[in-house]
Parts: structure tokens; sequence; C-alpha cells
């Protein structure tokens, strides 16, 4: 039986300062030195998937493939533009009549919420939220722009003094 105390123990010690990689080579290692049945006990004791020990193994295995970067090639998630390339297009077009600004200068403004842009686009078929469309907008280089806060407080009239 491994003890998995203090290998969590170890583990939280330096996790912090660990990137991807090392998180992966610290656990792999630990598998290592515990030897058969290791890496499902370091799996416990880390929160660390298996699969992601044994591609620690593996570059434990093979010390060359450690230099360069961290993540693999391809490693992301693809743009909203690539899925879907008609969605600037689209957008664009729901911009134009919401347009405001100089048409002289490059920077123009929207007066158009985030959240009705994103509905207006799902509505045309295109799969995209309210937190993509800052990206969006600045691809077309345009800006959100809304009116102030109106200024809450007092609009009662002044008090005049009683007579007595």
């Amino acid at each position: 039986m491994i003890d998995e105390k203090p290998i969590r123990a170890r583990y939280q010690a330096v996790r912090a300062s660990l990137d991807e990689r090392g998180r992966r080579l610290h656990a792999a290692a630990e598998a290592v030195a515990a030897g058969h049945g290791g890496i499902a006990a370091i799996s416990r004791a880390t929160k660390v998937a298996r699969s992601t020990i044994g591609r620690g193994l593996k570059d434990l295995r093979e010390p060359g493939s450690l230099t360069g970067k961290v993540r693999r090639q391809g490693a992301g998630r693809p743009t909203v533009t690539a899925k879907d390339p008609t969605l600037l297009d689209d957008l664009r077009q729901l911009l134009e009549p919401a347009t405001m600004g100089d048409p002289m200068r490059p920077l123009r403004w929207v007066s158009k919420s985030h959240d009705k842009l994103a509905t207006t686009l799902r509505k045309l078929g295109h799969k995209v939220s309210a937190s993509s469309m800052p990206k969006l907008l600045e691809q077309l280089e345009y800006r959100r722009h809304s009116l102030p806060p109106r200024r809450r407080g007092s609009t009662a009239r002044p008090r005049t003094q009683q007579s007595p």
C-alpha cells in the first residue's frame, strides 16, 4: 500500500511554482518512485489525471521532448471567426445602422449592447456569446459606447424657510 499523505504534501508544496509540464513531470517522477500501483496512487493524491501522468512518464523516458513549448502544437481553442467565416460579415451588416462617430476617423462605435448583438447573431444561425463580442468588435475597429450614468441624488427643490 502506498502512503498518499507525503506525496500529497510534497506536491502541494511545489505545485504553485510549476507550469503544466512541471506538474506532469513531478507526478510522473513520484509514480516511478512509488513503483507498482504508483500511477493510481499519485493520481488520487495529486488529483492529476492518469493520462497526464502517463504523458509525464513518456516525457521522462524521452528527455529530448522536453525542449521548447510547454503545450503541444495546435493546443488551444480555435477562434470564433475560424469556425464561422461569415460571422464578421454578418456582424458588420448589423453594426452599419447603429454606427456612430466621425466617418473620417478610424475609430467607430456602436450603441447596441453586447448581449443584443449576440442575440441577433444567434438568430441568424451563428454560435456566439456576448463575451466574445468585444474581440469581434475590435477586429472590425468598433468600440462599445454607452451613455454616461445619470447622477443619483436629490432632485427635490430646495427647502424654503417656514414662517413661525
